[in-house]
């Protein structure tokens, strides 16, 4: 019979114990990313989002710093993770998360289009606020449009 590892992951590390209850811990430099966007973003009368404001509002994140921002259409220059904008009851913000980004250059934007989105083809939908994101190991960063 051979030796049994069992894993633990975490967002920012992770885990190993052995069956003779060795441990050993590390960091994986994986980290989440949130923010806020402006109301006036939200509520821009040209987002087509249907006259729904709660609907259609993304943060994409593109790898890379200043890449080229665009819709998914299963292309290799797509987003490879992006987050639902909500409004929180509570603070009247309306906030996003993003999760699981390791180290590195990353460029992020929103969109009030996303409802238009078709992830197979292009769609043409608008961006704004993209920005340059650096992430590092043990360091929290907001990321604000």
């Amino acid at each position: 019979m051979g030796v049994v590892w069992t894993c633990v992951f975490e967002v920012a590390g992770y885990e190993l114990d052995s069956p003779g209850g060795d441990r050993r811990q590390g960091q994986m430099g994986i980290r989440d990313r949130s923010g806020t966007v402006a109301e006036a973003s939200i509520t821009d009368a040209d987002c087509d989002n249907g006259g729904n404001n709660d609907i259609g509002n993304v943060v994409y994140v593109f790898s890379g710093s200043n890449a080229t921002v665009s819709d998914l259409d299963n292309s290799v220059d797509d987003a490879i993770t992006y987050g639902a904008v909500e409004l929180d009851d509570v603070s009247g913000e309306y906030s996003y998360t993003v999760g699981f980004l390791p180290e590195g250059s990353y460029t992020a934007a929103f969109t009030c289009q996303g409802r238009l989105d078709d992830p197979l083809t292009q769609d043409g939908i608008e961006f704004s606020g993209a920005t340059t994101v650096e992430i590092e190991a043990g360091r929290t960063e907001t990321i604000e449009f």
